[in-house]
C-alpha cells in the first residue's frame, strides 16, 4: 500500500484571454494505493485551497486498474 500527498495548481483559458496568475486554483490531498486481488485501487481525497465561486468541487475520486 502506498499513501501520497499531492498538491496541484492550475487554470484553463481560451484564445485570446490574458493569463493572469491570480486566476489560478489550488488544492491539496492524500492519495492511498493498494495493489488488490481485483486490480489497483486508489482512492483519492481533496480539499481546494483557493477556488472561485461556481467552482464544481469534487472531494473523493476512486479508480480501479490501470491507465494506459
Amino acid at each position: 500500500m502506498m499513501q501520497l500527498v499531492c498538491a496541484d495548481a492550475g487554470t484553463v483559458w481560451g484564445a485570446g484571454d490574458k493569463l493572469s496568475f491570480g486566476d489560478l486554483r489550488a488544492s491539496v490531498g492524500l492519495a492511498v494505493s493498494w495493489d488488490s486481488p481485483v486490480g489497483p485501487l486508489r482512492f483519492s481525497f481533496g480539499t481546494p485551497i483557493k477556488k472561485k465561486e461556481g467552482d464544481k468541487i469534487e472531494r473523493f475520486q476512486f479508480q480501479l486498474g490501470k491507465v494506459f
